[in-house]
């Protein structure tokens, strides 16, 4: 059995260090969260705070994956280049009402 002292700022006006003892982890416990510690670069106490905190629903994660394989061309079309595209894709605009009874 292990234990851990998990310390956080707090979200106090004062931002007080609040400290926390956690008696009774397993091994099976310990070994995740020193191996979430090892594959994230930080301290077993930070692995601790992070899983209580994702547990606790306290992240605030973004709930949709944000891509940039297409920002290199962002701001790259001509007006001549909006122009086509708005005239080619024209068609995707059209609802079908047979579909939509």
């Amino acid at each position: 059995m292990a234990c851990f002292f998990a310390a956080q700022p707090g979200d106090t006006a004062h931002d007080k260090l609040n400290t926390t003892q956690i008696r009774g982890i397993d091994s099976e416990v310990q070994k995740g969260l020193e191996n979430l510690a090892r594959r994230e670069g930080i301290s077993v106490n930070s692995a601790v705070v992070k899983t209580l905190r994702a547990a606790l629903g306290l992240d605030k994660k973004r709930r949709t994956k944000r891509y940039h394989d297409l920002d290199h061309p962002a701001g790259t079309w001509t007006t001549a280049d909006a122009e086509d595209f708005h005239k080619n894709t024209a068609c995707f605009e059209q609802i079908d009402e047979a579909i939509w009874k």
